[in-house]
């Protein structure tokens, strides 16, 4: 997260999902240092919960966070859905659930929403072959630097 802000932490853990947020925000003490936080989860939780779960727990994570924080909520990514689609995990889900967090985003005046999927998917919509690790769902380097691209400017 250095190459995003010099003064930063990742607190990004494999397989992670809202409900792991939720569990492990008390243990965060930074927190009310932080100038801001950035949320991007939620791919994990698709096989595990419906979307009002899951937009609950983004909800509930929204509220414990401090007041005066500056809180960047990163749309889901796309999937590469030749490798990566099951019935719970679609870019379908995926697009109709960002369009849920970036209402939830707004209703919230700390809150700044980004997507990325735009520069993220090719003409199908598939999460690009060159943006992930080969298993269709999470970036590799080439694919965080687009996501950090956009992200920089949310945090001036």
């Amino acid at each position: 997260m250095t190459c995003v802000e010099e003064k930063s932490v990742n607190y990004g853990i494999a397989s992670d999902t809202t409900v792991g947020i939720l569990n492990r925000l008390p243990e965060y003490k930074s927190l009310d240092k932080a100038r801001a936080v950035v949320l991007q989860v939620g791919v994990n939780d698709l096989p595990r919960r419906d979307d009002n779960d899951l937009l609950s727990n983004y909800q509930a994570i929204l509220n414990r966070l401090p007041d005066g924080l500056i809180i960047v909520l990163a749309a889901i990514f796309p999937i590469d859905s030749a490798l990566a689609e099951k019935p719970s995990r679609s870019n379908r889900r995926i697009i109709s659930l960002n369009m849920k967090l970036k209402k939830l985003c707004r209703s919230d005046l700390r809150c700044r929403y980004i997507d990325s999927g735009g520069r993220l998917q090719d003409n199908s919509g598939n999460l690009r072959t060159d943006y992930h690790l080969g298993d269709g769902v999470h970036l590799n380097p080439a694919g965080y630097r687009v996501w950090i691209d956009e992200l920089k400017p949310q945090l001036d």
